[in-house]
C-alpha cells in the first residue's frame, strides 16, 4: 500500500509547484503591456525578432554576440592548432580558415536585413579571422606568393563590400578596407614586392570611391585612396633605387593604373553620371597627375619612353577641355565639375608641353595656343584668360626671359 505521508508530500510539492508557475504566469501577463500599444496588441510587435526590438546598446545582447565572436576565435584557433599539429595538412588549414572566414561573411549577409548589430559583429569577426591567415599563409608558412595573396585578398575583401553595401553596413567596410591594406603591406614587406600590392591597392581604392559614395559612407574613400598613391610612389622609388628593387615595367604597370582608374572614375561621376566634383575628386585629380604622371617621367628618363608619356599627358589635357566645353559648360548646377575639369586639363597641358618639347618649338606651340584660346567664343574665353596667362609664362620660361628675370 502507498504511505499515506507519502501522498501527502506529494500533494503539498505539486501545489508548490503550481503556485509557483501561476506566479510566474502573473508576472508574465503584467509584462505584455509594455509590447501592445493603445490601438491593441500588434502582430509585428510580437513577431518582431529580440534582437530588432531591442536596443542596439542592450548588455545582455552585446554579451551574447561577444561570446558568439569568441566561440567562432575558438574555432579558427582550433583549425590553426589542427594544422600546426600536423593533423591538416597547411594548404587545407588555409582554406578552410578562409572558408570559415567566408561562412561568417554568409551570416552578415543574411543577419544584414534585420538585425544589423549581429550583421556588423559577424562581418568584423570574418576580417578578425581571414585577414591574418593569408598574412600566415603569406608570410611564416610560404603557402601563398604575393600575388596569390593579393587575389585572395581581393576576393576576401570583395566579399566584404558587397555585404556592407547591399545592407547598408559601413563599419564592416571600413574594418576591412584598414585590415587590408595593413595586411598588403605586411605581405609585401616579407616579400620584398610591392608592386603587385599596390595593384591591389589602386583596384580596391577604385571599388571603395563607389561603394562611398553615400554622404554618410565618404569618410570610408580617404584611407584607401591615400594608400594607393603612397604604394605606386614606394614602387617608383624602388624602381629607381641603385640597383633597381622594382622593374621599370611594373612600376609603369602601376602608375598607369592609378592614372586609369582614379582619372576614369572621376570623368564617369562628374561627365557621364553629371555629379558634382567634391573635395576628394579634385585632389584626386592632381595626386593622378602628380603621382602618376610625374612618377612615369622619372621613371622613363633614362629609358627614351618620355614621349609616350607626353602623348599620354596630352590626350589627358584634351579630354578635360572637350568634357569641360561640351557637356559641362552651359550646366550652372556643375560648375565644380567645370571648374575642376579646366584646371585639370590646364595643368595636364603644361606638362605635356615641358615633356615633349623644349627651346624654340615649346615657345612657338605655347604662343599659338594662348592665340587659339583668346579667338575662342565670348562665353569661354572669361574662364580661360588664366589659361593664357599660364602658357604665356611657359612660353617665356622656355625662352629663358623667366630665369633671366629671376637673375636681374
Amino acid at each position: 500500500m502507498t504511505d499515506p505521508q507519502d501522498v501527502s508530500a506529494r500533494l503539498a510539492r505539486l501545489e508548490r509547484e503550481l503556485s509557483e508557475v501561476v506566479r510566474r504566469q502573473e508576472v508574465m501577463e503584467a509584462a505584455r503591456p509594455a509590447v501592445v500599444t493603445q490601438a491593441g496588441p500588434s502582430p509585428e510587435a510580437e513577431t518582431l525578432p529580440p534582437e530588432s526590438a531591442a536596443s542596439d546598446w542592450d548588455l545582455s545582447q552585446w554579451a551574447a554576440l561577444l561570446g558568439r565572436s569568441v566561440v567562432v576565435f575558438g574555432g579558427a584557433y582550433l583549425l590553426r592548432a589542427l594544422t600546426e599539429g600536423g593533423y591538416l595538412p597547411m594548404m587545407a588549414g588555409a582554406g578552410l580558415g578562409l572558408l570559415y572566414a567566408g561562412g561568417w561573411f554568409w551570416a552578415a549577409h543574411r543577419h544584414g536585413v534585420d538585425r544589423r548589430l549581429s550583421a556588423n559583429v559577424h562581418g568584423v569577426t570574418a576580417v578578425l579571422v581571414g585577414w591574418p591567415i593569408v598574412w600566415e599563409a603569406a608570410s611564416r608558412f610560404a603557402l601563398f606568393g604575393p600575388a596569390t595573396a593579393a587575389l585572395v585578398l581581393l576576393v576576401l575583401t570583395t566579399c566584404a563590400y558587397v555585404v556592407a553595401y547591399r545592407h547598408r553596413l559601413p563599419v564592416i567596410a571600413g574594418v576591412a578596407g584598414f585590415c587590408t591594406v595593413i595586411t598588403a603591406l605586411a605581405v609585401a614587406m616579407s616579400a620584398d614586392q610591392f608592386a603587385v600590392v599596390s595593384l591591389l591597392l589602386i583596384t580596391l581604392g577604385s571599388v571603395t570611391y563607389w561603394v562611398s559614395d553615400a554622404p554618410a559612407r565618404g569618410w570610408l574613400r580617404w584611407p584607401m585612396a591615400i594608400a594607393a598613391g603612397l604604394s605606386v610612389m614606394a614602387v617608383t622609388s624602388r624602381a629607381l633605387a641603385t640597383p633597381p628593387r622594382e622593374s621599370f615595367l611594373m612600376a609603369l604597370t602601376a602608375q598607369a593604373w592609378l592614372l586609369a582608374t582614379m582619372q576614369g572614375s572621376l570623368a564617369v561621376r562628374c561627365v557621364l553620371l553629371q555629379r558634382s566634383a567634391r573635395v576628394f575628386d579634385m585632389l584626386q585629380a592632381a595626386s593622378g597627375l602628380v603621382i602618376g604622371i610625374g612618377g612615369a617621367v622619372l621613371v622613363t628618363r633614362e629609358t627614351g619612353g618620355a614621349t609616350l608619356v607626353g602623348a599620354v599627358t596630352a590626350l589627358f589635357a584634351a579630354g578635360a577641355y572637350l568634357a569641360a566645353f561640351f557637356r559641362l559648360v552651359d550646366r550652372p548646377h556643375l560648375q565644380s565639375s567645370y571648374y575642376t575639369a579646366l584646371t585639370f586639363g590646364v595643368c595636364a597641358l603644361v606638362a605635356a608641353l615641358f615633356i615633349l618639347l623644349e627651346g624654340m618649338p615649346l615657345v612657338v606651340v605655347a604662343v599659338g595656343l594662348a592665340v587659339l584660346l583668346l579667338v575662342l567664343p565670348s562665353h569661354l574665353r572669361l574662364a580661360l584668360v588664366p589659361h593664357v596667362a599660364w602658357l604665356i609664362i611657359v612660353a617665356l620660361s622656355a625662352a629663358g626671359a623667366v630665369g633671366l628675370a629671376w637673375t636681374m
